[in-house]
């Protein structure tokens, strides 16, 4: 896996414009008092700082940081990610974020191993999105926040790296069950399903897939049942192509992953936790404009089901 670097082994004084750059190749050092401001230039590196002892560590060096004693729980700003290295690791609420010259604690992301199964059924306040949760080892579909406790009776957990839920294969073929989190039964407006679909019905069988193929259900996926649950991968809904460019993007879309609520009457694109029907359709936005362009009405609702 690339990671992105940034440096470590740096001691800064900032005083009177003073920086020590231990560690590190062919430093060519610039000052400019006037804007109190200092550009240490590595081989390697790259580290800004001002006189007010602030400062990101921008580019990366040969030598690796030490690897976190924690594993990051979450990311702190959108600088940092999976590929991030080294990181800035809070200990105490073991979130991440970009390394500063002020970070007592910039080390490479140490990962939980991969959980054994996605996640579908979420406790304690966690959601899909998070990095790492507590998993049942007899039901796995099942992810609490934290493994601090007894999180089932006679149940054995374990820390892991949540699995990311991936796009469904196709669309669904009609819906079955309730959405507690829209609080109304599982349809388009359903972000995360449990879907009929794929290599997992290989082996269904012919009655249960004559009933059920295709069809879209509500989490969690219990991978135990001998039902149609048994073979349904838990996917996010997908949907055709919007007819239209919604004009500026959606800045603060309900998803995610570029789906919105269309309105052929008024030619908007509309973000909305509920596709009321009718007129308005969850479609994928167009990339490139076809024929004609809707007006845009930015919206700021919840993303669904989150």
């Amino acid at each position: 896996m690339q990671t992105r670097s940034s440096p470590w082994q740096l001691l800064l004084v900032i005083g009177q414009g003073v920086a020590l750059v231990t560690a590190l190749p062919r430093v060519i050092r610039s000052h400019s008092p006037s804007k109190g401001h200092i550009n240490l230039q590595t081989s390697a590196a790259v580290v800004e700082l001002s006189a007010r002892g602030e400062g990101i560590i921008s580019q990366g060096v040969q030598k690796r940081a030490p690897v976190c004693d924690k594993a990051c729980k979450g990311y702190a700003d959108s600088g940092v990610d999976m590929d991030t290295n080294p990181v800035c690791l809070d200990s105490e609420l073991e979130t991440c974020s970009t390394p500063t010259v002020r970070c007592g604690n910039v080390c490479d992301q140490k990962f939980e191993p991969d959980c054994s199964d996605f996640c579908s059924e979420w406790l304690g306040g966690v959601d899909g999105t998070a990095l790492n949760v507590c998993q049942s080892v007899s039901e796995p579909w099942k992810c609490h926040k934290s493994c601090d406790g007894d999180r089932a009776v006679g149940s054995e957990w374990v820390w892991c790296r949540q699995k990311k839920i991936p796009e469904c294969e196709a669309t669904c073929d009609g819906y079955m069950g309730f959405d507690i989190k829209l609080n109304k039964d599982v349809d388009r407006d359903t972000e995360v399903v449990c879907h009929v679909f794929g290599a997992k019905t290989k082996d269904m069988p012919t009655q249960l897939s004559s009933d059920y193929y295709g069809k879209c259900m509500a989490t969690p996926c219990m991978s135990s049942s001998s039902g149609p649950q048994h073979y349904a991968m838990i996917c996010r809904q997908v949907f055709e192509i919007c007819p239209h460019v919604c004009p500026g993007g959606t800045p603060k879309n309900n998803r995610t992953d570029e789906v919105t609520c269309y309105d052929s009457y008024a030619g908007k694109c509309r973000n909305k936790a509920f596709c009321t029907g009718g007129d308005e359709t969850r479609c994928q936005e167009r990339q490139s404009e076809n024929s004609g362009v809707p007006d845009y009405e930015p919206d700021s609702y919840a993303s669904n089901g989150r």
